[in-house]
């Protein structure tokens, strides 16, 4: 049961993703649950998403009604949509109602932002690469997928001497991460990510050297015009606690993805931690 539920999250994101309008996908994913179950229809449908009646969501799926920012929430529910791709279908209504150009090119931007996030989380790394403590800062210097980077400028901007840095690349094009035409290494997709992060023995591992690592540099040189040491304590509710750790992640990839420059001259690393205390 717990496959079947996974797979389906997991073909509605994909379906999602295809679509180029919030209604578009209404009507193909109503038809995607009819066909997974011949008996599944518009009561169902309100039922799952906490609505009243079937009249309403029928209209919804039939384009006779808009969804309103009251029913938003309830129709993700209905259509399992959470985290990142609650967050898309989002951006795909607000983008209904905009008619300004400038508009739609920054909405356009936030869908392939969240695509690339979305896409970056089905990638596995092999943990035989946290026994190499600096690929994430030589993958970083690897530039675009269409452009990539020549070793000069690998070692410019990771700050690596040249030995570590083919030592690494090796591994990881061998691990299929990279690959190498004539002078240049091209990384296989802009935006790499594991499964569930916090949860994984090696990752746990790698985390805690880095902060051994961060604890090193702040004693060092805490006072900086490069660095950021932040720190903040506040109240919130314990049940939200959840969905708060899911919205961190989410700005975190939003926001390294609105800085990145595969022409960039050097790379920076983001250690962030969200605790109960």
């Amino acid at each position: 049961m717990l496959d079947k539920k996974k797979k389906r999250k997991e073909d509605l994101q994909k379906l999602l993703l295809e679509c180029k309008s919030y209604d578009d996908f209404l009507r193909k994913a109503f038809s995607y649950l009819q066909k997974e179950n011949k008996i599944f229809n518009y009561s169902e449908l309100a039922r799952r998403g906490g609505f009243p009646s079937r009249s309403y969501v029928r209209q919804l799926i039939l384009g006779q009604k808009n969804i309103t920012w009251h029913s938003l929430d309830g129709i993700c529910q209905a259509f399992d949509l959470t985290g990142l791709s609650k967050k898309y279908f989002t951006v795909l209504w607000e983008m209904s109602s905009i008619k300004n150009k400038e508009k739609t090119i920054k909405f356009n931007s936030k869908l392939l932002s969240l695509t690339k996030q979305i896409r970056g989380k089905k990638t596995q790394i092999d943990t035989s690469l946290y026994e190499l403590e600096d690929w994430p800062v030589v993958y970083a210097s690897l530039g675009s997928e269409q452009e990539g980077a020549s070793l000069n400028h690998i070692q410019e901007r990771s700050k690596l001497d040249p030995k570590q840095c083919i030592l690494i690349l090796n591994h990881l094009e061998e691990k299929g991460l990279v690959r190498k035409s004539n002078t240049h290494y091209y990384p296989i997709s802009n935006h790499i990510a594991l499964n569930e992060m916090g949860s994984d023995q090696f990752f746990r591992k790698y985390y805690i050297k880095k902060l051994d690592a961060l604890k090193i540099r702040a004693e060092k040189n805490f006072i900086s015009d490069k660095d950021l040491y932040f720190q903040s304590t506040t109240c919130i509710p314990a049940k939200q606690i959840k969905k708060f750790r899911q919205d961190l992640r989410e700005l975190l990839l939003e926001y390294v993805d609105t800085i990145e420059s595969t022409d960039g001259d050097t790379t920076v690393s983001l250690l962030v931690s969200m605790y109960e205390n």
